[in-house]
């Protein structure tokens, strides 16, 4: 239990500064009754005081939120189980849950007096409206006496956790099977020599051990080619996801960047449950590979940073996703940024870009030409983009992506 505060309520605070008043008038006027009268009532809030401190607020709560995990704005329930302490009892109290401005309003409860082994269950809702790790609680829980006079609160009862996740999307489409079919990246595979067909071979890569050098197939094509017994029996996909705030328009719910953290989960999920391994790459330890639920979970919690683009990239060019699909949700971009990002559109890679048009944000003119040329020059350079607006829904501009790029 929290420390507990003792104060006057308002009708406590007029009676005593009434009764502090009688008593000296009382003395000046020669008035024997007011002196009285005076210290009656200074004496009715001393006893209304001793009166409340003899009951304890030493409560316990059990607090269950299910869903603990869901998406904004869906509704998830909280129940709260308050009992006195262990063979004790407590007093009829009010009681206020502690909620962070993102929950909604406070619920308020009446909880009433209880004895030995009884306790009291009380629920509400909430409806997160952002995204993140929220704590529900302590109980605030406040005590008046019969007169109403003098109050105590205390804080009882810890704290429970509830995940607001981003908000998922149903997404359609799919790269066309063709350019990403199972054992993707065919063409750079070539099969070994005589004997050794369930052995496939590859170009080596900076990182592989000498002793996978397969001499062979090296001495035949002229370039030193490894080993790779394992031949991929999935898709694999990364989706970036660009950090840095200064790239960012608007803010809140209606910015880029909760747009991009959304658009991100949903061709994630999306993915994976196509039958892709997903790895997200959003500039931290965490990166690589995760099931939707693990990619999800990072996403709810991540908010803007410093990252560095070229790093994104090469957190993003690991040896999965040479020949896979690599999804980009982000915000502007400008020609430094396509340099950096040249090398995820490379042959075999299927490089897909969703990045808010900054013509459709009214951006100012020279930053939304410069803005609108960076857009077409990424689409120069073998990108798929889909140009976003502040209307712009994420299945949608997912659609123009694959639509655009001829995806199926």
């Amino acid at each position: 239990m929290g420390a507990v505060s003792r104060s006057l309520t308002q009708r406590g605070r007029t009676v005593l500064a009434c009764g502090v008043a009688l008593v000296p008038c009382g003395f000046a006027l020669g008035s024997i009754d007011l002196v009285r009268i005076g210290t009656l009532l200074g004496g009715v809030v001393l006893v209304a005081a001793a009166f409340a401190a003899r009951r304890t607020l030493d409560l316990t709560v059990e607090r269950v939120v299910r869903p603990a995990r869901v998406q904004v704005d869906e509704p998830t329930t909280v129940t709260l189980v308050v009992a006195a302490p262990r063979g004790g009892a407590s007093p009829a109290v009010r009681a206020e849950e502690t909620l962070g401005y993102a929950l909604g309003d406070r619920p308020r409860f009446v909880v009433p007096g209880l004895r030995g082994d009884a306790s009291c269950r009380l629920t509400y809702g909430v409806r997160p409206t952002a995204r993140g790790r929220h704590r529900l609680g302590p109980l605030a829980v406040a005590q008046a006496d019969p007169l109403g006079l003098t109050q105590r609160r205390a804080l009882v009862g810890g704290e429970a956790e509830l995940v607001a996740l981003p908000r998922l999307v149903r997404l359609d489409g799919l790269p066309a099977a063709g350019a990403m079919a199972v054992g993707e990246g065919a063409a750079r595979h070539r099969s070994a020599a005589h004997g050794h067909d369930d052995v496939t071979v590859r170009e080596y890569r900076e990182g592989d051990e000498l002793r996978r050098v397969h001499w062979p197939a090296t001495a035949r094509t002229g370039e030193v080619m490894v080993r790779q017994e394992d031949l991929p029996s999935r898709r694999s996909a990364t989706v970036v996801l660009d950090p840095r705030p200064d790239r960012h328009l608007g803010s809140g719910a209606v910015g880029t960047f909760e747009w991009a953290v959304s658009a991100a989960a949903s061709v994630a999920t999306h993915l994976a449950g196509r039958g892709f391994d997903v790895d997200l790459v959003v500039d931290d330890p965490a990166d690589g590979p995760g099931t939707p639920e693990t990619i999800v979970d990072r996403l709810a919690l991540l908010q803007p940073h410093g990252a560095r683009l070229p790093e994104l990239v090469r957190r993003a060019s690991g040896p999965r996703s040479d020949t896979g699909l690599v999804v980009l949700v982000g915000g502007l971009v400008d020609a430094d940024d396509i340099r950096a990002l040249q090398p995820l559109a490379t042959a075999g890679r299927r490089a897909v870009a969703l990045l808010p048009d900054p013509a459709a944000w009214r951006v100012d003119d020279a930053e939304s030409a410069s803005g609108g040329e960076a857009l077409s020059a990424l689409a120069r350079a073998g990108w798929v983009v889909a140009r976003t607006g502040p209307a712009t829904a994420v299945a949608a501009a997912w659609a123009d992506a694959t639509e655009a790029g001829e995806l199926a």
